[in-house]
C-alpha cells in the first residue's frame, strides 16, 4: 500500500485564495508510510496540513476513503469518512473551481466546477490497473448533470500504447477511437477512426510522426470503404522550414493529382505546385509572400508543354484596407486587367477596374465609389473608344473623343463635352450644359424641354466670331470660320426653342502660362438673341449669317472671374480644352453640388483639383 501511495499524485488546483500542494509520503521530514499528505494555504498565506491514512492507525488523522469539498459556505472542509463529520479545526475560505475525491489508493475522482456557480461540469474518475496501467473516464455535464459528451482513455503500464473512445454529444455511442502507439525509437503512430451511429467506419486516418517529430505520414480513408484516398507526407527542415507532398488518389490506387508546399521557417514565403490530373506536369505555381508590407500571392498557370498560360498577382496592404489584382489572361507577360479596391478610413470604399492594351497603354475603366453606408456616390466610366462619364449626386459628366460621338444627357443635370468631331448630342430631361471649344467641329443639338439648358463656349474664342444662320428647321450657331452647332428642330416647334443661356468663357490673358491664366465668364439670354436674328430676317429676308455681336451687350445676364455655370468642369475646359489629369474626387464634388447647372459655381485653380490617383483622361 505504501509504494502505491508513494505514486499517487494528488490532484493540484490552484483556485483564488487557495493553493493546494502535495505531500508524498517521506517528504519535508514526514516519515508516515502508508500516508498521503496535503496542504491548504489561504490567500493570505496560513497553510494547513492534512493526511489520509489507509488503516485506523493514526486517530487523529481522516480515514481513507476521504474527501476534500466546498460546502454551501464556500469553504474547503475534510471528511474522512464521507459521513458529514468535519475533522479539521481549520476552515479556508475559498472562491473554489474543483473538488477532489479519493475512494481509494488506486482511484481517484475529480468533480470540476469550471465557473464557480456550485454546478459540477466535469467528473473525471482514474482508474489503476494491477499492471500499472490506468483508465481515464473524463465527462462534460449539462447545466442539469445530464451527460454532454464523455471519453474514456486507457493507458498501457509502459505508456507505449494509449487508446481513446469519446462520445462525442452524449448519446452513449462511441463516434470515434483512437490509437497512439508508440515505436522503441520514439516515433508514434495514431489511428483515428470516426465511427457511424449504427458503429460502422465513416472515415479514418493514420498518421506516423518519427522519433525526432521531423517526418510525418498521414493516410486518409475518407469514406470509410478501407481504400486509401488520401497521403500526406510531410518533412521538416532543421531551420524550421517544411515540405508537403498531398497526394490524391484514385480507387485503383493511381494518382488523381498532387500538391507540393514548400514553407520557409518563418512561414512568410510559401511556394506550391499543383497537378491537377496527375500526369506528373505541373499545371500551377502559386507563391505567396509577406512582409511588414502586407501580403502578395502570385499564380501561374501552365499547359501541358510547360508554357505559361495565364497569370495573376494579388496584393493587401498590412492594414488590409487596399487589395490590387493584376491579370495576364493570355500568359505574354503583359497585364491586360488590374482591380483595385481601398477602404477608406471612414468605411467609405472605391473599386477601380481598369483594362489595358498590348502596349500596356490603359484601354477602359470603371471606378466606383461607395460612401460608408452603403449608397453609390460616384461611378466613372473611361470606355475603349475613349469616352468618358462621370456619375456623382445623381449627375453626370459626359466627354467624347476626337471622333464622331453620340452623346446624351439624363433627367437630372449632365455636362456634355463632345470634343473635336462632328457629335450628336441629345439633351436629357433635366438641366443640360453644354460645353464647346474653338475647334470642337460641326456638332448637332437634339432638342428636349430641359428646364434650363447652357451652352458654355470656350477656347480661342472672340465674340465677333460668333453668328447665327438659319438651315431648314435647324437654328445655327456659327464659331469662327470652321466650328458650328445646329439646334435641330429650332422652329419645327416652340416646345424645342430650349437653350435659355448662353456662356462666353473667353481667355482674356494669351501667352500667360495655363496655371496662372484666367478667363472672363459672361452669361446672357440665348432666346433673346435668337429672337432679334429672326427679328432681323423677317426684316430683310436676304439675311443668311448674323453677328451676334450686334446685341451681345443688350443681352447679357451678368459678368465675371471666379464664377462659372458648370463650375470647374465648364471653366477649365475652356481654358484648357481638356478636363485630361482632373481628379475624379474633385470633379466629382462640383457634379454632387445641387446646384450644379443651375447656378454658378466659385471656380478653382488648375492645381487645386488636378492630379490624384484616380484622373480623368
Amino acid at each position: 500500500m505504501a509504494a502505491e501511495n508513494q505514486e499517487y499524485l494528488v490532484v493540484h488546483v490552484a483556485p483564488a485564495g487557495l493553493t493546494i500542494a502535495d505531500r508524498r509520503t517521506g517528504e519535508d521530514g514526514k516519515s508516515l508510510a502508508g500516508h498521503m499528505w496535503f496542504t491548504l494555504t489561504s490567500a493570505e498565506g496560513v497553510s494547513s496540513d492534512y493526511g489520509f491514512a489507509p488503516d485506523e492507525s493514526h486517530g487523529n488523522m481522516p480515514f481513507a476513503p476521504g474527501y476534500v469539498y466546498r460546502d454551501d459556505g464556500r469553504v474547503y472542509k475534510i471528511d474522512g469518512e464521507n459521513a458529514g463529520k468535519v475533522y479539521s479545526s481549520r476552515q479556508v475560505p475559498i472562491t473554489h473551481e474543483q473538488y477532489l475525491a479519493i475512494e481509494s489508493f488506486a482511484t481517484s475522482v475529480v468533480l470540476r466546477d469550471t465557473n464557480g456557480d456550485g454546478i459540477v461540469e466535469q467528473r473525471e474518475r482514474t482508474v489503476k490497473d494491477a499492471d500499472g496501467g490506468k483508465t481515464v473516464d473524463l465527462r462534460t455535464l449539462n447545466a442539469d448533470g445530464s451527460l454532454a459528451r464523455e471519453a474514456w482513455t486507457t493507458t498501457s503500464a509502459d505508456g507505449v500504447a494509449i487508446d481513446v473512445l469519446r462520445d462525442t454529444n452524449g448519446d452513449g455511442i462511441v463516434e470515434q477511437r483512437e490509437r497512439t502507439v508508440k515505436d522503441a525509437d520514439g516515433g508514434k503512430t495514431v489511428d483515428l477512426r470516426t465511427l457511424n451511429a449504427d458503429g460502422s467506419l465513416a472515415r479514418e486516418t493514420w498518421t506516423t510522426t518519427s522519433a525526432d517529430g521531423l517526418t510525418v505520414d498521414v493516410r486518409r480513408d475518407t469514406n470509410g470503404d478501407g481504400i486509401v484516398e488520401q497521403r500526406e507526407h510531410t518533412v521538416k527542415d532543421t531551420d524550421g522550414g517544411k515540405t508537403v507532398d498531398l497526394q490524391t488518389l484514385n480507387a485503383d490506387g493511381s494518382l488523381a493529382r498532387e500538391t507540393w508546399t514548400m514553407t520557409n521557417a518563418d512561414g512568410t514565403n510559401i511556394l506550391t505546385e499543383r497537378d491537377s490530373n496527375g500526369d506528373g506536369t505541373i499545371e500551377q505555381e502559386e507563391f505567396v509572400v509577406r512582409d511588414d508590407q502586407g501580403v502578395q500571392v502570385s499564380i501561374e498557370n501552365y499547359d501541358a508543354a510547360g508554357m505559361l498560360t495565364s497569370a495573376s498577382t494579388k496584393t493587401t496592404s498590412a492594414d488590409g484596407l487596399t487589395l490590387l489584382t493584376e491579370r495576364d489572361t493570355n500568359g505574354d507577360g503583359a497585364v491586360e486587367q488590374s482591380t483595385q479596391a481601398v477602404t477608406a478610413a471612414d468605411g467609405g470604399k472605391s473599386n477601380d477596374v481598369r483594362n489595358f492594351s498590348a502596349d500596356g497603354s490603359l484601354k477602359s475603366e470603371v471606378l466606383t465609389t461607395t460612401a460608408a453606408d452603403g449608397a453609390q456616390t460616384s461611378r466613372y466610366a473611361l470606355a475603349a473608344s475613349g469616352a468618358q462619364t462621370l456619375e456623382g449626386g445623381g449627375h453626370r459628366l459626359a466627354v467624347g473623343t476626337s471622333g464622331n460621338n453620340a452623346l446624351a444627357g439624363n433627367d437630372a443635370v449632365t455636362l456634355i463635352i463632345g470634343g473635336a468631331g462632328n457629335d450628336t448630342m441629345t439633351l436629357g430631361s433635366g438641366t443640360n450644359v453644354l460645353a464647346f471649344d474653338v475647334g470642337d467641329g460641326k456638332d448637332t443639338v437634339r432638342a428636349s424641354a430641359g428646364e434650363h439648358n447652357v451652352l458654355s463656349l470656350g477656347g480661342a474664342l472672340t465674340p465677333d466670331a460668333l453668328s447665327f444662320s438659319k438651315s431648314g428647321d435647324a437654328l445655327v450657331l456659327g464659331v469662327g470660320e470652321n466650328d458650328a452647332i445646329s439646334f435641330r428642330d429650332w422652329y419645327a416647334s416652340p416646345a424645342n426653342r430650349c437653350l435659355k443661356t448662353l456662356q462666353l468663357i473667353v481667355d482674356d490673358q494669351l501667352g500667360v502660362p495655363e496655371n496662372l491664366r484666367t478667363c472672363t465668364v459672361e452669361t446672357f439670354d440665348f432666346n433673346a438673341l435668337a429672337d432679334r436674328f429672326d427679328q432681323a430676317r423677317a426684316a430683310d429676308p436676304a439675311v443668311r449669317a448674323w453677328q451676334l455681336s450686334n446685341t451681345l451687350f443688350d443681352a447679357c445676364m451678368g459678368t465675371g472671374k471666379t464664377t462659372a455655370l458648370g463650375g470647374d468642369l465648364a471653366y477649365q475646359y475652356a481654358l484648357r480644352g481638356t478636363l485630361s489629369g482632373m481628379d475624379i474626387a474633385a470633379a466629382t464634388a462640383v457634379l454632387a453640388d445641387p446646384q450644379f447647372g443651375r447656378s454658378a459655381q466659385t471656380v478653382s485653380s488648375w492645381g487645386a483639383i488636378s492630379g490624384g490617383t484616380a484622373p480623368l483622361r
